[in-house]
């Protein structure tokens, strides 16, 4: 189990890898901010965590898979709720559901 553990540590850690998990955690911490930030961000996450993953199936040695998920699945999360203040008004607006009444 040692020696397994071992070689695993000599593996090369991927750098897009781990600038796919912090862009994606900015793009989480980027919700609190005005609207286009968590989008924008998240959108640069997404990118970031597929070039990631495809660097990373090219070459197998190299470690650090999960954190390009991560990257990965943060950004879509932050990229979706970061869409969602102007994607829900104008879906509505589309079924002419009425989102305010007027008095």
């Amino acid at each position: 189990m040692s020696d397994q553990r071992s070689r695993a540590m000599m593996r090369p850690s991927a750098g897009s890898a781990i600038l796919s998990a912090a862009v994606g955690v900015v793009a989480i911490a980027a919700l609190l901010a005005p609207f286009p930030a968590a989008a924008v961000v998240g959108a640069i996450a997404i990118v970031v965590g597929l070039v990631s993953r495809a660097a990373l199936k090219r070459d197998p040695r190299v470690r650090d898979a999960r954190l390009s998920l991560l990257g990965f699945l943060l950004g879509c999360v932050a990229f979706v709720m970061g869409i969602l203040p102007i994607a829900v008004p104008i879906v509505l607006a589309l079924f002419g559901i009425a989102t305010a009444t007027p008095v």
